[in-house]
């Protein structure tokens, strides 16, 4: 009985050792997709960087790629692993879809793309400069020192020069980020309307241009303005032009009605997008004071390196695609709705993570 025992086991060694060398693995992938680890792996270098053009990369299939903007439901059919989009408007944020055939499969993603707005002026503010009529004449009602006290003014006695007080408005700024190839002029608007310079272009409304990208204060002693009464009576905003394109500065000094705050979830930062996370939102309700949101990204709770990763002026865009999260990675997002008087509220900051 022993012996059986033992001729049993020595078979069932035998056969363990030769299937050791006949192991084969099995994946899980469906065997008619030729390239199973295949992806087109979406990218832009530049999204963000330029006024008017964006371009896309992929990794190229060898036939045909269609291309569709599901922003403007426009298709383009290309060869070749890249494509840029021209002729865009500053701020723009669209959505493309990707899709080609690789050996009879077809494979499709999404990216949003964008440009950026024209770089502003910031730190915009100004102050009221007392001033005096300063003519070097004496005008009556003007005082001055009394040498020989006969009770009137007579050359080689001291007057002050200035039968009143005036007023100028100093502007200053930090100058724009604008390139100077690009950059055209500052615009200076004034208006006792803070309302109507939020669109300027709409109001007569503008009161002098600066030529240099380097000007960064201006001083405002128009006619208009110099009385006491005009104090607290205006309200200014400067504009950088490059010639097709502008960007209002905030509007100092006034009291907008605040847009809406983001209600940021966890539901609305994504955890199962490979290669990037999805940030999404409701649009506020109001937008007669917006000016634009911002995406922030921090690396941990402590929040303790934020970035701004994007800013966008349209008041109706809803998500934003951060294609720089890298692969399994875990960051943490919070979007701001800044107001045209440069105020900010910020949504919490909630986690998402991308697929490795």
């Amino acid at each position: 009985m022993n012996n059986y025992f033992s001729i049993i086991i020595i078979s069932l060694l035998l056969l363990v050792t030769c299937s050791d060398e006949k192991v084969q693995l099995i994946s899980n992938t469906p065997s008619y997709l030729s390239e199973q680890n295949y992806k087109l792996n979406l990218k832009s270098i530049n999204s963000g960087t330029n006024l008017e053009t964006v371009t896309i990369n992929w990794n190229e299939t060898g036939n045909e790629v269609t291309l569709i903007n599901l922003s403007l439901n426009e298709t383009v059919n290309h060869s070749g692993n890249s494509y840029t989009y021209t002729n865009l408007l500053p701020g723009n944020f669209l959505d493309i879809e990707v899709s080609g055939n690789k050996n009879d499969s077809i494979y499709t993603d999404t990216i949003q793309i964008f440009t950026r707005s024209v770089y502003p002026v910031t730190n915009f503010e100004f102050e009221i400069e007392e001033v005096m009529r300063g003519n070097e004449v004496y005008d009556e009602g003007e005082s001055y020192t009394d040498i020989d006290e006969n009770g009137e003014w007579n050359e080689g006695e001291n007057f002050v020069d200035g039968i009143k007080k005036k007023y100028h408005r100093k502007l200053s700024w930090v100058l724009t980020k604008e390139p100077e190839n690009s950059f055209q002029q500052y615009n200076i608007f004034r208006s006792g309307n803070a309302e109507e310079l939020i669109y300027p272009e709409n109001c007569n409304c503008k009161i002098d241009n600066l030529s240099s990208l380097l000007d960064s204060t201006y001083i405002d002693s128009s006619f208009d303005i110099i009385d006491e009464a005009g104090i607290a009576a205006f309200y200014y905003m400067v504009q950088v032009s490059t010639g097709d394109f502008t960007k209002n500065s905030f509007i100092f000094n006034s009291n907008f009605t605040q847009p809406g705050q983001i209600q940021l979830n966890e539901e609305n930062v994504s955890t199962n997008k490979n290669d990037y996370i999805d940030i999404t939102w409701k649009t506020i309700s109001n937008s007669n004071y917006f000016y634009q949101y911002e995406i922030y990204r921090a690396p941990d709770k402590g929040l303790t390196d934020i970035t701004l990763m994007a800013q966008i002026p349209n008041s109706s865009v809803k998500h934003f695609q951060d294609r720089k999260a890298g692969n399994g990675t875990t960051w943490y997002y919070s979007v701001a709705v800044v107001d045209v008087n440069g105020r900010k509220h910020y949504s919490d900051y909630v986690s998402g993570w991308s697929m490795p």
